[in-house]
């Protein structure tokens, strides 16, 4: 999953896991982990770097567009292999995955877009990944529908409303 060597000048070091291979660094960020779909997601990307060989290090975003604006853009002057991102807000993520393109480093879009699709080669997102929300959703709403048969109240509760 990982070239011979890291990123151009830089020597291979053998690893405390001893796989001889330097790791990547990637930096990580999603809308906030009070949320348990954003946390889960924290603890998943780490156990994947863990096997792939890849130092995470996580940007809170706290559920607010600012706050995690600003901690990117703390951010972006570091060297990464690649970043991967879920912005709070659409487009808020913007001018930080701009500066991290200039520097030839990848970024990853998940879930919410960072930026419009038509936009994202453009401001230097590499792809988009993202679940399928609407089946997902139609799919448990149907479950449970059926579990209630006819009884009880159902409402709808909305995310974010940056959320793309």
């Amino acid at each position: 999953c990982q070239p011979a060597a890291g990123p151009v000048g830089e020597s291979t070091t053998p690893t405390a896991g001893g796989s001889g291979l330097k790791p990547l660094k990637a930096c990580f960020s999603n809308a906030g982990l009070q949320s348990t779909w954003c946390a889960l997601g924290k603890k998943t990307a780490e156990l994947w770097g863990k096997l792939l060989n890849v130092e995470i290090e996580w940007v809170d975003g706290e559920v607010d567009p600012e706050k995690q604006r600003n901690k990117i853009d703390a951010i972006v002057h570091r060297d990464w292999d690649f970043c991967c991102f879920q912005a709070v807000q659409i487009d808020s993520l913007a001018e930080p995955v701009k500066q991290l393109k200039e520097r030839n480093i990848p970024v990853i879009s998940m879930d919410t877009l960072l930026v419009a699709m038509d936009q994202m080669r453009a401001t230097g997102v590499w792809c988009e990944v993202t679940p399928d929300h609407v089946n997902m959703a139609e799919m448990a709403v149907g479950h449970l529908v059926k579990k209630l048969d006819g009884r009880g109240k159902v409402i709808h509760i909305g995310g974010l409303s940056a959320h793309s």
